[in-house]
């Protein structure tokens, strides 16, 4: 089972096409990264992430209002 003893792939002749599909690949990747930007996760962002899950919808503002109750220090 030999695949590829008949195999003759041109590499060198074609290295200028590598060299520019290669080029391009790396800036529009330069390029995504300066329209966009990292989109980085609490773990490279520092802190911590609490997850709650309940049975029914919660009021955003009945939440922050235990927090603040139960997490204040007076």
């Amino acid at each position: 089972m030999r695949l590829f003893e008949k195999l003759n792939a041109a590499f060198i002749p074609n290295r200028r096409k590598a060299y520019i599909v290669s080029g391009i690949v790396i800036l529009l990747c330069v390029a995504s990264l300066a329209i966009r930007g990292l989109e980085t996760g609490i773990d490279f962002q520092g802190g911590m992430e609490f997850v709650i899950e309940t049975d029914g919808d919660l009021d955003v503002s009945t939440v922050r209002g235990g927090l603040a109750s139960a997490l204040s220090t007076t």
